[in-house]
């Protein structure tokens, strides 16, 4: 649920600029570490 409201948060013109689709931005958060 945490990667779903960071998602909502990020503006999608950002996330458009450096993620070409959603698949690719959820596996880059995937990569990262949360603690």
């Amino acid at each position: 649920q945490e990667i779903k409201d960071i998602c909502r948060g990020l503006k999608r013109t950002l996330i458009a600029k450096e993620f070409r689709s959603a698949g690719q931005l959820c596996q880059h958060l995937e990569t990262m570490e949360w603690q």
